[in-house]
């Protein structure tokens, strides 16, 4: 189901611009916006390294990430 799920503060539209968002890549420790990697194909998965489930989902994307013809990073 849906529980602990958080809810959306406002409504999310395709084709709509993301809010401003900050993150920090792991093994640099740069702080990158999503301004910054705007025209490229990315992928953010958020992750609690004391979740196993967490951690394969992780995993999952890195590997789906890897087939890709094109260039895609995973922040």
């Amino acid at each position: 189901g849906a529980e602990g799920l958080a809810a959306v503060p406002f409504p999310v539209r395709i084709g709509q611009r993301a809010p401003h968002f900050l993150m920090k890549e792991v093994k640099s420790g740069e702080s990158i916006s999503l301004k910054t990697v705007r025209g490229e194909a990315f992928v953010m998965v958020f992750v609690d390294p004391k979740s196993d489930l967490s951690m394969d989902a992780l995993r999952t994307t890195l590997s789906a990430v890897a087939k890709e013809k094109r260039p895609v990073k995973v922040y």
